[in-house]
């Protein structure tokens, strides 16, 4: 079963509340379907965390990288597994958030008002589809919305290192 969790704001406080109760409920009761990467991140409690130096509230955007991997060389080679890397300049800008996503068989990256860049990471949300594939919907903003992001993948691994 999938859920989809209302991404846009709310018209008012006490609906965004229930929708929020609503995700962390679905994200209780499906915790187990998730890949191991991806149900790491849904059952810790620093990532929906702001006060968290971890949880990409806020982040800024670093790198995207979007990697191809062939499983040989050559005219008869297998098909490739693509790979996205994601690196966050995390809020208190001592730290780097990095999320790889391994195994991707779908993405959109929409940016609709880039002239400052994507700003901060806004929210987002983890589901998991029926198949066990991790869907990852981050959205982008600062004074307004700028990007809006999905991710479908195998998994999500998530580490951090200290900033230079």
């Amino acid at each position: 079963m999938s859920f989809s969790f209302s991404s846009r704001p709310a018209a008012g406080l006490d609906e965004l509340r229930a929708q929020w109760q609503r995700y962390h409920a679905y994200l209780a009761e499906h915790a187990g379907r998730f890949p191991p990467g991806a149900r790491a991140l849904v059952t810790e409690g620093w990532y929906h965390d702001p006060s968290d130096p971890r949880c990409p509230h806020e982040a800024r955007l670093v790198a995207l990288a979007i990697a191809e991997e062939s499983a040989g060389a050559g005219a008869g080679a297998a098909p490739g597994t693509v790979t996205v890397t994601l690196r966050l300049l995390g809020v208190d800008e001592d730290r780097i958030l990095e999320l790889r996503y391994r195994e991707v068989s779908r993405y959109r990256l929409e940016l609709t008002a880039g002239n400052d860049g994507h700003r901060e990471w806004l929210y987002d949300e983890l589901r998991v589809t029926d198949a066990g594939r991790v869907v990852h919907e981050i959205e982008w903003a600062g004074a307004a919305a700028t990007a809006s992001w999905r991710l479908e993948a195998a998994d999500v691994e998530f580490t951090w290192t200290p900033a230079a």
